[in-house]
């Protein structure tokens, strides 16, 4: 089984768009570990809209933060995992 990651240093490069088209073109899973800023559209909920795929092929988060925090480098926001997620250490991803 072939992984990729996809991975930018800046807000707003394409990252998110970039990961749903690949992950329908190959039908795939996408998994973002860490999701900061709850307030607008999630990058999974992104995702699953454009990207043409299913529901289940994407993975819940494992840690959603209140806070986007691009823009910060000090703790701001309290740490939730996703209800759906049980806490491991594992990736979620069998290989």
């Amino acid at each position: 089984m072939s992984r990729f990651v996809v991975s930018g240093t800046d807000t707003g490069v394409g990252k998110t768009i970039f990961s749903a088209a690949l992950t329908g073109a190959l039908d795939g899973y996408y998994w973002k570990p860490v999701q900061a800023g709850l307030e607008d559209e999630t990058d999974s909920e992104t995702v699953l809209r454009i990207g043409g795929i299913e529901r289940d092929r994407v993975l819940p988060e494992f840690y959603r933060l209140a806070t986007p925090a691009s823009h910060i480098s000090r703790p701001v926001s309290t740490v939730s995992r996703s209800a759906r997620q049980p806490l491991c250490r594992r990736s979620p991803i069998a290989p």
